[in-house]
């Protein structure tokens, strides 16, 4: 089962004429157009990722459909990889989707999660499937252990 990224606005609120996401994705590495599908990839390096700009009619993910709609619009972007690509073709997923989402003002979703990923190292790490690490617990335990010695030592003097 291929790893999809989505890229686009909170709600689908926001589209792009399809001949301006079309125009970004051809100059791209051995890019050619299967139908609605722009496949494009270096194999030699095991890179290979296909892009389907859409419409989602009723704003939901559910009403997704390959294409613009009937006045040329796109109000998405879906990346796929295949699953044997994507040890290699992570990091380029990553930086390729937010570049779009920069381009294009939309956001990048992976797969069905309703948050978006707010960096590209958070992408990365919710493709390789390991869980977010905590930052906040990870930095009040290291402010506790600095503390430790200063309130052991304060109590020492105390007494």
């Amino acid at each position: 089962m291929p790893t999809e990224v989505i890229v686009h606005a909170p709600g689908y609120q926001k589209s792009a004429p399809y001949e301006e996401i079309a125009h970004y994705l051809q100059p791209l590495p051995d890019a050619h157009i299967v139908g609605n599908e722009f496949v494009f990839g270096d194999e030699e390096a095991r890179i290979q990722m296909s892009a389907i700009p859409g419409h989602a009619q009723d704003g939901s993910g559910a009403s997704r459909r390959p294409g613009p709609d009937s006045t040329g619009q796109c109000n998405y972007v879906l990346l796929t990889v295949p699953e044997e690509y994507l040890a290699t073709t992570r990091e380029p997923l990553a930086e390729f989707s937010f570049n779009l989402a920069r381009q294009l003002g939309w956001e990048v979703y992976n797969g069905a999660s309703e948050q978006p990923a707010k960096s590209e190292t958070e992408l990365l790490q919710r493709l390789s499937g390991k869980p977010l690490a905590a930052r906040s617990l990870g930095s009040c335990t290291g402010v506790l252990a600095l503390l430790l010695p200063f309130a052991l030592l304060l109590f020492l003097l105390l007494r």
